[in-house]
């Protein structure tokens, strides 16, 4: 989960930077152009979508207590109106961007309302607050994992979706910028949420690591207290019993002894 993690955190901090290197005066003096980073934010949800798909033994890790479906909807092509990427892209043709900065926040907002609905990218366990969660000890479960809706991956998505279908040009400057600007934004924030999810996973596995050590230790002295009943000899185990009960029922005679002993006894 955290080599996951850290990629998709790597990726996020690819398609921003692709995104300065293209939303700046200078680089559009020459004629602007997304292709560079269209093309970056495409490539990094389809590497995103494969890695959140993985399933080592089966399972996938990424779709809370749906573990046997695959979390991520497959982004499809933009072409394809019916997939993710083709519902996106077509958003572009119903609310276009042009040269105000007005058209890069309508399309933006438009592109966070599709994203603002999970069933639109994610088809894993979508229950409210749900996390799977393990017994790792007498009274104590510790949710773990994180879900492919988890907010940070949300925002992510979007963002990049936001920048692989839409183009800029001398037409569409304005919005173009506009539109990419609060994906950048947006992807700050959400490199510093996963950031914090990755923090959260790394205590969690220390507590488990800790709890793992600490069952080890007492399974190997139950180990040690089983093999040093299994050396006993039985004659020598017998006759330290036989001495033992020698010893009790002297110690019982005794108390017996002292208990009817009064001072007329002694007068």
């Amino acid at each position: 989960t955290q080599q996951v993690l850290s990629r998709v955190y790597d990726l996020a901090n690819k398609v921003k930077q692709g995104i300065a290197t293209v939303n700046n005066p200078e680089a559009q003096a020459a004629g602007p152009s997304s292709i560079p980073v269209k093309t970056l934010a495409l490539n990094a949800i389809r590497e995103i979508v494969d890695l959140l798909n993985e399933s080592p033994d089966g399972r996938y890790l990424f779709s809370g207590y749906a573990a046997t479906t695959p979390p991520m909807i497959q982004p499809g092509d933009a072409s394809v109106l019916t997939s993710p990427l083709g519902q996106v892209a077509n958003l572009g043709v119903t609310l276009p961007l042009d040269n105000t900065t007005a058209s890069g926040d309508t399309l933006y907002d438009a592109i966070g309302t599709f994203f603002s609905t999970s069933g639109n990218y994610y088809q894993g366990d979508a229950t409210p607050n749900a996390r799977v969660t393990v017994r790792v000890d007498n009274g104590l479960d510790i949710p773990y994992g994180v879900r492919g809706d988890d907010p940070s991956i949300q925002t992510i998505l979007q963002a990049m979706y936001a920048v692989a279908t839409t183009d800029l040009s001398t037409t569409t400057e304005g919005g173009w910028n506009r539109l990419a600007t609060r994906a950048s934004l947006d992807l700050d924030g959400a490199i510093k949420q996963l950031a914090q999810v990755q923090g959260d996973l790394g205590q969690k596995q220390i507590t488990l690591q800790s709890l793992a050590d600490r069952h080890k230790t007492f399974s190997a002295a139950l180990t040690g207290q089983i093999d040093d009943l299994e050396r006993v000899d039985p004659a020598e185990a017998i006759q330290r019993i036989g001495v033992l009960q020698t010893q009790l029922q002297t110690s019982y005679r005794l108390i017996s002894t002292l208990q009817n002993m009064s001072l007329t006894n002694f007068l």
